[in-house]
């Protein structure tokens, strides 16, 4: 039985390599440049001839977006799944919130969502119980 080998990787073609070279020319230079570059090259190797270029146009064509995100990876990126986790449902929805009194630094009185944090509008329809009356 004849014993099965490993497929022998070859080496990107000139044009897929200079693209990927390209790609990573927008990104933040020193170390983060050199890795991409490596990482991305390397995923070409594992590629047939036909698809590199293909595989090499698409990463140039998302290469401004690829910098925004290794440009500054300490920016905290919230997306609508993070603001759902962050905030109660009802409260999110604005249909019932927990308030609690506070008091300012100042000794003004309002009220806060102890949930959310969110402030209570001093709005007619809640009408504001520590202006006199009830």
């Amino acid at each position: 039985m004849p014993e099965k080998t490993a497929p022998r990787l070859e080496r990107p073609a000139f044009v897929p390599r200079a693209l990927v070279a390209l790609t990573c020319q927008v990104l933040p230079g020193g170390r983060l440049r050199t890795r991409y570059r490596q990482e991305l090259t390397a995923e070409l190797y594992g590629m047939p001839r036909v698809r590199q270029t293909g595989y090499a146009l698409q990463l140039l064509a998302s290469s401004w977006s690829l910098r925004r995100a290794t440009a500054d990876p300490t920016r905290e990126r919230r997306s609508m799944l993070t603001i759902l986790r962050s905030k109660p449902l009802l409260c999110l929805l604005n249909v019932h919130h927990y308030w609690l009194k506070q008091s300012a630094e100042d000794g003004t009185v309002y009220e806060r969502c102890a949930l959310c944090g969110k402030d209570r509008p001093e709005h007619p329809m809640y009408g504001n119980p520590f202006l006199g009356g009830s």
